[in-house]
């Protein structure tokens, strides 16, 4: 099985196990925890490393180049709505433990 798909099946079972471990939680922490959990597709990743490897290797031409910087963008965001949903999830764990300490 080559790396891109292995990323892909390792995805999906993160997602799976996820669902799994979530049948307890509420809704939105289930989501939240899919979300923290997700990853970058693998073709998307894969093109990241070939375009790394052109720009390291000073190969790269200046579409490439760019196309790099828009995977670059992607990947940030998605990095950004993960760490949104660890903030989020971690403020209802405290919340909770809070509730559980005062009683």
């Amino acid at each position: 099985m080559d790396t891109p798909d292995l990323e892909e099946f390792l995805e999906q079972v993160s997602r799976l196990l996820a669902r799994r471990k979530a049948r307890s939680l509420s809704k939105r922490e289930t989501e939240l925890l899919v979300r923290i959990n997700q990853g970058i597709d693998a073709p998307k990743t894969e093109r990241y490393r070939e375009l790394s490897d052109k720009l390291n290797s000073e190969k790269i031409t200046p579409e490439e180049h760019q196309e790099l910087l828009s995977i670059i963008e992607y990947i940030e965001a998605k990095d950004g709505e993960r760490l949104e949903a660890l903030i989020e999830i971690q403020s209802k764990t405290r919340q909770m433990g809070r509730s559980f300490y005062m009683e």
